[in-house]
């Protein structure tokens, strides 16, 4: 595989989670105009309190049947870190 595909492949990767993520958030705070990026924090969506967080986290856990380090949950900061650990996590269930 050149290197070309290869990051098309890794991109299309990061894409597909975050359109899942997106699809996840928008039903969890029933608002169809959330727009996730790698930078989206807790503090840009409205709602995104403690008891919203555990649920998200679930549903992605379910979702993407993985299941989080409860310490690399506390060290994310953004979307985008969200995606690499989901990346990541995949890539290890898949070796």
């Amino acid at each position: 595989m050149d290197k070309i595909n290869k990051m098309d492949m890794i991109m299309s990767i990061k894409e597909d989670i975050l359109i899942r993520l997106t699809s996840i958030f928008r039903e969890k705070f029933q608002d169809s105009s959330i727009v996730l990026t790698s930078n989206t924090k807790a503090d840009d969506i409205y709602e995104w309190d403690s008891l919203k967080h555990v649920m998200l986290i679930i549903t992605i856990e379910k979702e993407f049947q993985l299941k989080f380090d409860p310490i690399e949950l506390s060290q994310m900061e953004n979307i985008g870190q969200m995606i690499v650990v989901i990346e990541r996590l995949i890539k290890d269930r898949n070796i």
